[in-house]
């Protein structure tokens, strides 16, 4: 193996990450309630987050494929069905990220919280890089939760928004969207039902 060949792998490696944890933090940024309630699905329930993945993840991947095999627009449409599907659970695994970052918190995440992501992916991206298991077993893991994660965390009612300049991301905690979870609970109780019948 010559130096450029080298240099080529690690530049492709070096790249790949470095894209991994922006679009992570992209997501970050433009849907904190999103990410926040991925980070809570990853942390409360790990395997049902997976299987979700595994399942809806891989439905599509198969369709993605299938529509690409059979060549012309329809091939093109599958490009677009398997490249928004990967998109997608790069997008979610901010919450893996998230969850795995704030397991090695830091002092400076008070001032910059945004680094707990970047410290998860980090993390991630080195161990995935281990040859056999980190590249048939923990990245799929990752990005199948992150999928299972970015689909479950469409539901839900986020906590209430306040103007972005005062707020970041990470600030919406998991109490907060424990606690809104737990209101809409109320609100659709049979008791809330009948006080407000009766009122």
């Amino acid at each position: 193996m010559t130096m450029s060949t080298l240099f080529s792998i690690i530049s492709v490696i070096g790249g790949l990450g470095l894209s991994m944890t922006a679009t992570a933090l992209l997501a970050a940024a433009l849907f904190p309630g999103w990410v926040a309630r991925a980070r809570q699905r990853v942390t409360r329930m790990p395997v049902r987050t997976f299987l979700v993945g595994l399942l809806v993840g891989t439905f599509f991947m198969v369709i993605g494929s299938a529509m690409i095999s059979a060549g012309g627009p329809v091939g093109f449409f599958g490009g677009i069905v398997v490249a928004g599907t990967l998109g997608f659970a790069l997008a979610g695994s901010a919450g893996v990220a998230m969850s795995i970052g704030a397991g090695l918190p830091s002092a400076a995440d008070v001032e910059r919280p945004w680094q707990a992501i970047i410290r998860g992916w980090v993390v991630l991206f080195l161990a995935s890089l281990m040859p056999i298991l980190g590249w048939f077993v923990l990245l799929p893991i990752a990005l199948l939760m992150g999928f299972g994660a970015a689909v479950l965390g469409l539901f839900g009612r986020s906590a209430p928004r306040v103007p972005e300049q005062q707020r970041s991301f990470i600030e919406i905690t998991d109490e907060e969207v424990v606690a809104s979870e737990l209101v809409e609970s109320v609100d659709e109780s049979p008791v809330a039902s009948g006080v407000g019948a009766e009122r």
